[in-house]
């Protein structure tokens, strides 16, 4: 019972995956295109939804040991935890698939744009969603 769960994970955080792929590759599509739709396709070169707007090599170097370790406590998490699993799992892909961004395109394809004020990508949902997800989980684990 406990395995079932776990593959239902995982399918669902590979699933998730592929949309971000998808929907950041469509957004450049658009932009390249000069089409325009409610997205507002751009390259993030910052972090934090574009508030801290820098990048250099000591940035993606500590974006990458994050992930190591984000990843590393996911695959320590034991089978029968499905609720951690897809808490670690909804951070390390939205971590990975911004990685990736950052390392191929300079910065991260954010299209999804918010009454002007910041845009963000569903791989930064992913993070949000995730990361809630974990102290939730801790909370009742830890507060009685």
């Amino acid at each position: 019972m406990a395995d079932s769960k776990l593959w239902r994970v995982v399918g669902l955080v590979l699933t998730l995956l592929t949309i971000d792929r998808a929907t950041k590759l469509f957004s450049l599509q658009l932009a390249q295109r000069g089409e325009e739709i409610f997205l507002a396709p751009s390259i993030n070169a910052g972090w934090l939804f574009g508030f801290i707007n820098q990048s250099s090599i000591t940035i993606v170097v500590i974006i990458f040991l994050l992930l190591l370790a984000t990843a590393a406590l996911a695959l320590a998490i034991k089978k029968n935890q499905p609720i951690l699993i897809l808490g670690w799992g909804l951070t390390v892909v939205g971590g990975a698939s911004n990685f990736w961004d950052r390392w191929w395109y300079g910065g991260v394809i954010d299209f999804i744009n918010f009454a002007n004020l910041t845009q963000f990508n569903l791989a930064d949902l992913y993070l949000i969603a995730g990361l809630v997800t974990l102290v939730l989980k801790f909370k009742s684990a830890y507060v009685r």
